[in-house]
């Protein structure tokens, strides 16, 4: 409760809070007068950006650097560059719209992927495009092509290895992994093998009919002779094993394929009998007269008497597709050629002394090891093989731009393609036709 003697003292302090908490007049003119300051410092800052605004407008050179401006950023962000013609240029973005710049006349227009069309500069009396590009590589459908995947072409004096039954002789290749240079298409860039079949092979082979009867002391220890030696039931049995090691004729593990061809299916053989003795060829006796049978005595009392089988003129094809062999590149195999029956296969080689040739190597039984021969056998290995194939695309990687006005104004941009910029990898970067894989969220 405020008593009549508080009173005066309580009415004179709020009468002094009022007054300091008032503008004074000479307050208020002041602020009035930064206000009015300020609103003119805004009006002719509106007015100045206004005239420079309209000064962009009707500056040619200022309209034609902005057009460039826009065309450039376009070139940086596209994902491929494409020139349909002299005239036009497509850029296309990563989700494979394409935005057109058309030269049409004197005006420059924009196509847009949505369908809009507008004008991006008028009055152009010329537009010049300088493209720089770049090669980009692409894997293509691989290709099957038909040929030798090894061929060994020895040279040297010829001779003779003769199979009987039993025996065997091993070959040893390695199928090559690059490509012939038949099958590339692209300069500098090596296509590789991938699998191939074997088809057949090119050896020089003959045969000659062991069961003629005057071969039969070689066949059998001594009478009594079988009279009726079964003839055309020889053998040469062809199988496929993994090599033990690159360039070797020892096998490894069990055999990856085999056939069996019937040894009257080869070319027919010549040969004689030499008789040291006299220096000369002589007939057999079972030749001469038949129905004597076999004349032990008589061979017993020639023992200078040999068989020569002669090496075989041409190059046998053994027909190898019914194996359905399949081979890989880099890897090392073997051809094992083994005979059976009455039969003598004949082999061209060429003697090497000294040099132990590990691809060919002799089996003298079923079961026996292979012995490395100092021999070279010509062959040559062919089949169905599939090669990579690769695609080259020339793309834009760089865009410089020209344009000229009706009024002699010019001015030259140029932009980098950031997608081809970024790498230098031929196998990187994008090309047309190719859009990037946008992973989401959870994919």
């Amino acid at each position: 409760m405020i008593t009549a003697r508080e009173a005066p003292a309580r009415l004179a302090s709020d009468t002094t809070a009022d007054k300091q908490a008032a503008f004074t007049m000479l307050e208020l003119l002041i602020a009035l007068s930064i206000g009015a300051m300020i609103l003119a410092a805004l009006a002719s800052s509106t007015q100045v950006f206004g005239a420079n605004i309209e000064y962009l407008r009707d500056d040619p050179q200022r309209e034609l650097e902005q057009s460039l401006t826009n065309f450039t950023t376009a070139v940086r962000h596209a994902w491929v560059v494409e020139k349909p013609s002299d005239t036009e240029l497509r850029i296309v973005d990563a989700l494979g719209n394409a935005t057109r710049f058309e030269l049409d006349g004197s005006t420059i227009r924009v196509h847009r992927p949505n369908g809009a069309a507008g004008v991006l500069l008028e009055g152009v009396s010329d537009c010049a495009f300088e493209l720089e590009t770049m090669q980009r590589l692409r894997e293509a459908d691989p290709r099957a092509l038909y040929g030798p995947l090894f061929s060994d072409l020895p040279l040297g004096t010829p001779s003779e290895r003769v199979l009987e039954d039993g025996e065997a002789i091993s070959l040893g290749f390695t199928v090559p992994a690059l490509a012939p240079a038949t099958v590339e298409t692209v300069d500098g860039v090596n296509e590789q093998l991938l699998e191939s079949t074997l088809d057949r092979v090119l050896l020089p082979l003959a045969r000659v009919d062991g069961s003629f009867k005057e071969f039969c002391h070689l066949h059998a220890p001594g009478p009594p002779h079988n009279p009726s030696h079964p003839d055309d039931t020889g053998l040469l049995t062809i199988e496929l094993y993994e090599a033990r090691a690159p360039g070797s004729a020892e096998t490894y593990g069990p055999a990856l394929a085999s056939m069996d061809i019937p040894t009257a299916a080869l070319p027919t053989g010549t040969h004689t009998w030499w008789d040291h003795g006299a220096g000369g060829t002589i007939i057999a006796p079972e030749v001469i007269d038949p129905p004597a049978g076999v004349a032990w005595g008589w061979w017993d009392g020639h023992p200078n008497v040999e068989l020569v089988l002669d090496t075989p003129a041409v190059d046998a094809p053994i027909d190898l597709s019914a194996m359905g062999a399949v081979v890989y590149p880099g890897k090392s195999y073997t051809l094992v050629a083994r005979v059976s029956g009455l039969d003598f296969v004949v082999l061209e080689t060429v003697p090497a002394p000294g040099v132990s040739y590990t691809a060919v190597a002799t089996q003298s039984a079923p079961g026996a090891p292979f012995i490395d021969q100092p021999l070279a056998v010509r062959r040559t290995i062919e089949g169905l093989a599939t090669y990579t194939q690769t695609n080259a695309f020339d793309v834009i990687r760089q865009v410089s731009v020209t344009l000229e006005r009706d009024d002699g104004s010019a001015f030259t941009g140029s932009a980098l393609v950031t997608t081809q910029a970024a790498s230098s990898n031929p196998w990187h970067g994008a090309v047309p036709g190719e859009l990037p894989t946008l992973l989401t969220p959870g994919s």
